[in-house]
């Protein structure tokens, strides 16, 4: 998103819009399958459609079949416009953010955790936020203010991960530590072989 905001040709910026759409396809998949985890409540046809969905939108994308055009906006930058194929991903990608809130929502009555509530805010902020991205996109002219709260989304995140242990992220650090020092003794071991072989021969 940064190299479609601060280039100045259109051909390169419709190009990068189409590779950066694409992540934007996986935020609420990658969200609802962490829901279902954490929740336990897998709903298996939700999440193969959300992965589906989300392999279609991709491909549709990248082939240039998602945004045909852009268009200088708030002179500023180039925005891609996108026509029925990508107000359909816009209303799925609503329709499966709003299937995880709802379900961590649940989670949260049920369980009255402070981690959960914390959660659900850091959710809601950046879903808030992300939404108003797509506005532009069907020639909307509202500048996209909420990319001002991501960083409150990020904060709140990071508390919430350290603070509660959420997502298990003990074992994440101990597993990445660990190979981390397994890599680098394989990478030394393999700068030595080669050092040695090239003196002997």
């Amino acid at each position: 998103a940064f190299f479609v905001t601060t280039n100045n040709d259109p051909n390169v910026s419709l190009i990068l819009w189409r590779f950066a759409y694409c992540g934007v396809i996986l935020i609420p998949v990658f969200f609802l399958h962490v829901v279902f985890l954490l929740t336990e409540k897998f709903k298996r046809f939700l999440l193969f459609f959300s992965y589906f969905q989300c392999i279609v939108f991709i491909f549709l994308s990248l082939n240039g079949v998602m945004f045909k055009n852009v268009r200088f906006m708030f002179n500023s930058f180039y925005y891609a416009q996108g026509g029925i194929i990508y107000l359909s991903s816009f209303l799925i990608w609503i329709f499966l953010a709003l299937i995880g809130h709802h379900l961590l929502m649940k989670f949260y009555i049920k369980n009255k955790d402070t981690q959960y509530l914390l959660f659900l805010i850091h959710a809601i902020l950046g879903f808030g936020g992300g939404i108003m991205n797509f506005l532009p996109g069907f020639n909307i002219k509202v500048y996209p203010f909420g990319n001002f709260l991501i960083p409150f989304y990020v904060v709140i995140m990071t508390y919430t991960i350290f603070k509660y242990q959420i997502l298990d992220i003990k074992f994440v650090i101990q597993k990445g530590l660990v190979y981390s020092v397994l890599v680098t003794l394989i990478t030394v071991s393999y700068l030595i072989l080669i050092l040695v072989a090239e003196r002997l021969f």
